[in-house]
């Protein structure tokens, strides 16, 4: 998998240390970015994949990078007792 990224130009990373959660922002792209618009369906031919990414050059990715909002958690706030209380 190394070789192929580096012969096409592309980083290859695996998750950072200490960071385990990384996949779940993932895996939470692919279901808004992905699954919500095409399905879980295998798309295999190579007519469909040319139309997929087509898709997402064009206008796919302007539409979820600038039309769609986003939300950033800014800070927490507790209610009605201690995080380690459980209420």
């Amino acid at each position: 998998m190394g070789r192929w990224c580096a012969q096409h130009d592309i980083q290859f990373t695996r998750g950072r240390p200490y960071k385990k959660d990384d996949n779940a922002h993932i895996e939470q792209k692919n279901w808004t970015h992905v699954r919500k618009l095409m399905g879980w369906e295998r798309y295999d031919t190579a007519q469909a994949v040319e139309a997929m990414n087509d898709l997402y050059r064009q206008e796919l990715r302007l539409w979820m990078n600038v039309f769609q909002p986003s939300v950033k958690l800014v800070r927490k706030v507790w209610v009605g007792g201690s995080p380690a209380s459980g209420l």
